[in-house]
């Protein structure tokens, strides 16, 4: 088993529909980082999209969208030296294109 190196991945989710807030409009998509432990850049990319799905179980997202989204790594980058992580869940939602 080689070093593990940390890794911040880009991801964009969409292909789902949820309704947030007041509106009437669903958000379509959303745009997160997650910051993974790992060997390889492969391993990084799977880790995170599968952080990302377990949170998305965990805030209920999956029963009320009826799906998890799809994920595409729009970035990766290893990170060299100390990362104050923080909890490192959010997501930032979008409606999609404006009317």
């Amino acid at each position: 088993m080689g070093a593990k190196s940390l890794y911040l991945v880009s991801l964009e989710g969409s292909d789902f529909s949820l309704n947030i807030g007041e509106t009437t409009r669903p958000v379509v998509g959303f745009f997160t980082h997650r910051i993974v432990a790992a060997e390889t850049e492969d391993e990084a990319k799977l880790m995170a999209c599968a952080a990302v799905c377990e949170q998305w179980r965990d805030r209920g997202y999956e029963y009320l969208a009826l799906k998890l989204p799809g994920l595409v790594v729009n970035e990766i980058e290893r990170l060299d030296g100390w990362v104050r992580l923080r909890s490192g869940a959010g997501f930032t939602f979008h409606r999609g294109e404006s009317e």
